[in-house]
């Protein structure tokens, strides 16, 4: 089974247990569409082809915030 099969598979379950929870009344109808929605973002999240990790998003995040505060710095302190 490929990576994908098991995510596939993976959501599929949850969106079961959602659908057992919400039929048999432990959770609400309103809680029951959340749970869906968050299902639904991670799924699309994970399959998205050109997604990188979340820690490298971060990385990028942090690297490209250091490189404008020194662009910024440039500007109004080193000016003569």
């Amino acid at each position: 089974m490929t990576n994908i099969e098991e995510l596939m598979e993976a959501y599929y379950l949850e969106r079961k247990v959602i659908f057992e929870y919400e039929h048999t009344g432990r959770i609400a109808l309103n809680e029951a569409k959340k749970l869906r929605q968050t299902v639904n973002l991670l799924e699309e999240y994970a399959l998205a082809s050109d997604h990188r990790s979340f820690l490298y998003d971060l990385f990028e995040f942090r690297k490209k915030e250091k490189e404008n505060k020194k662009r910024v710095s440039a500007l109004f302190f080193d000016q003569k």
